[in-house]
């Protein structure tokens, strides 16, 4: 614990990922607990946090408070001031959390961090008051009567306003792009486009995104949102693919939605296409019908390279890591969101599977394409369960498919766990991924598990080893460079798996370690076999997040 008697005016906090929790007090002492490095230069005074901090600092300073993705706080009890001339908070993902408002010049800037400003509001004299919340893709609430000026923008973040009783004199002006504006006033809700006085109070409110309602449609009014979508994909049984699209947004960003598209392989001489609606039956939290029918171009290889990165590689290399089968019929589901980080999904899917053979050699440098392996035809009957958590630094996936008499006789999971932490001068990522069938015998292709090969376990070809069982670890190191020109990270990373059949042994386990650079976001690394050391090295191309 740090503890000064001090006579400076401002206090500057400056943390990475850690939490800083600030308590505004009545005495004229400094107080910090948790590890930190300390510096005075005039009369301001400077924290650093290497660990997560509580801080009590005098009401009558002015606050600075940083962070990248750590989460800042702030707390005043008093009912009568002094309180800080000025409280400035910028964060790039960290939240903002207000509990007590107090007469000050606020500023909040984020990139995705959310803000919440929490009542009661504190003081008498408001005059010259000012809150400034600025945020991209953050959630904005704040729920105390506050008085003084209130501007707040977003781009995509929604903005929440919610009272018990009026505030005598404010003014709120909120403005956000795509995102929703919602007014709440005891048991009376106002929506997006609006303005409201009454007495000294004002909101005025703008969503610059919004489409007005049209009547008609089913359930709900819909509105006339659409975007175009561009379909592009190259790959070994299909060759290029190009099609057209649109995407549909039917009542707002957190209402209906619907899509579809027509696509043609040229070397397959295929088309494909697509159809999706996706109905809200429930609001808060939102819950989704989802309609689908489909002829496509499918992969079970789910922590391989996403579609673009490996198009990139299957064009210039001569690099595909994906195994293909053809998949054509419908999906009937129901979807949630319970809220903004969890998604739930269960799926009843109704399909052909069909099997694809190569129908293309060409790449720009590097030998043929591998075969495609032959997937067992068949018709695929399976319930589908899916869950998704997603958090600054921590993401979250996992999927049980269970078979109802079909040719498959799938009983399987597959899960992983990804998390990474972020600083000024480093990036470290790690992925668990794990996949399991229950049933009696090993699932017929193209259900079989594959590891090796960059994606995955990048020192080892391409579906090195298969099986109904599999378990993937992805470690990450990058450290960031400053003055270097176009060299702006220096990487390294391990990789450890194996795909099985059967009961678990240590044998054959694949292992690799491996170094690289990263130019203008694009990574040259080389990855190194540490099980069987006289396997050659092999060089391959990144973008900088392999997963």
């Amino acid at each position: 614990m740090f503890f000064l008697l001090l006579v400076a005016r401002t206090l500057v906090v400056n943390s990475d990922y850690q939490g800083v929790e600030l308590t505004l007090t009545p005495d004229t002492s400094l107080v910090i607990r948790g590890k930190h490095l300390y510096g005075e230069a005039g009369d301001t005074t400077k924290v650093v946090a290497e660990g997560d901090l509580v801080v009590e600092a005098p009401s009558s300073w002015s606050i600075a408070l940083s962070s990248e993705s750590g989460s800042l706080s702030v707390k005043s009890g008093l009912e009568r001031g002094p309180f800080p001339p000025s409280l400035t908070v910028v964060s790039v993902s960290g939240d903002f959390y207000m509990r007590g408002l107090f007469p000050t010049r606020l500023t909040f800037t984020s990139m995705t961090g959310d803000a919440t400003l929490e009542g009661p509001a504190l003081g008498d004299d408001w005059s010259g008051s000012e809150y400034n919340i600025q945020t991209a893709s953050g959630r904005v609430d704040i729920l105390g009567p506050a008085q003084g000026v209130f501007w707040v923008n977003t781009l995509t973040g929604p903005i929440n306003l919610s009272f018990d009783t009026l505030p005598l004199r404010a003014t709120y002006d909120l403005r956000t792009g795509t995102g929703s504006i919602k007014f709440t006033l005891r048991d009376t809700t106002i929506k997006d486009n609006f303005t409201f006085q009454k007495g000294g109070f004002s909101v005025s409110a703008r969503r610059i995104g919004f489409v007005e309602q049209e009547e008609g449609g089913w359930l709900w009014k819909w509105g006339k949102a659409w975007s175009p979508i561009l379909i592009i994909d190259y790959n070994r049984v299909k060759g290029a693919e190009l099609g057209l699209g649109i995407d549909l947004n039917l009542g707002g960003p957190d209402a209906h939605t619907a899509s579809g598209g027509l696509s043609y392989a040229f070397a397959g001489k295929k088309p494909f296409w697509f159809m999706r609606v996706s109905p809200r039956f429930a609001a808060g939290p939102n819950f989704y019908l989802d309609l689908w029918a489909y002829d496509t171009v499918s992969s079970f290889d789910s922590w391989s390279m996403g579609k673009y990165e490996n198009a990139i590689s299957a064009i210039i290399f001569t690099e595909d890591a994906k195994d293909y089968f053809r998949r054509s019929g419908i999906s009937v589901g129901v979807r949630g969101t319970p809220s903004q980080k969890i998604t739930l999904g269960l799926l009843y899917e109704l399909s052909d599977i069909i099997p694809l053979e190569k129908v293309t050699d060409f790449g720009l440098f590097g030998p043929d394409f591998r075969p495609n392996p032959p997937a067992d035809s068949g018709v695929l009957r399976a319930l589908r369960f899916s869950s998704t958590y997603r958090n600054p630094g921590v993401a979250l996936w996992l999927e049980y498919t269970y078979s109802l008499r079909d040719s498959f006789g799938l009983n399987q999971l597959a899960a992983s766990v990804k998390l990474s932490r972020e600083g000024w001068s480093y990036l470290l990522m790690t992925r668990l991924c794990l996949g399991y069938s229950f049933g009696p015998s090993a699932p017929l292709r193209p259900f079989l598990f594959g590891l090796g090969g960059v994606g995955t376990i990048p020192a080892y070809p391409y579906k090195y080893q298969e099986g109904d069982r599999a378990l993937l670890w992805n470690l990450e190191y990058q450290m960031k460079l400053r003055h270097t020109g176009p060299l702006k990270r220096i990487i390294a990373f391990a990789d450890v798996g194996k795909a099985w059949t059967g009961s678990f042994s240590p044998d054959s386990v694949m292992a690799s370690v491996g170094a690289g650079f990263s130019v203008y976001g694009v990574s040259a690394r080389v990855a190194q076999d540490v099980v069987d050391v006289k396997r050659p090295a092999r060089l391959f191309l990144r973008l900088e997040q392999r997963f």
